[in-house]
């Protein structure tokens, strides 16, 4: 599943881990750098990136089928959130400490290796 995101979300993890890791997220640098980053890329890969870090902060669901519960929750996030402009998105993205962990606990749980 996504592996033609694999690089990108190699990139990713490093980012979010050292935005996380400097002063638990005060180092302006690294904040810059990853909104940079993600607002360099496409409008789908920042829908599924926050998915994955939904299915991170709730694990719960973590014996269900991976593909069935990436579809699931992007289903919600389409009928019942909705998307805002990227910008946006990747700002409320950013608020959500521990990024690093969520990612890494959704990539996990989706049963997503990098």
């Amino acid at each position: 599943m996504f592996t033609h995101y694999t690089n990108e979300f190699k990139k990713l993890q490093t980012l979010l881990y050292n935005y996380v890791q400097e002063e638990e997220g005060q180092d302006k640098a690294s904040k810059e750098a990853l909104i940079a980053y993600l607002n360099e890329q496409d409008m789908e890969f920042i829908k599924c990136v926050q998915v994955i870090l939904h299915v991170g902060r709730n694990p719960e669901n973590k014996g269900e089928d991976p593909q069935a519960l990436y579809e699931k929750t992007m289903n919600a996030f389409n009928m019942l959130k909705g998307w805002r402009p990227q910008d946006i998105e990747v700002r409320h993205m950013v608020i959500k400490i521990p990024l690093d962990v969520y990612f890494a606990t959704g990539l996990k749980v989706l049963d997503i290796e990098l």
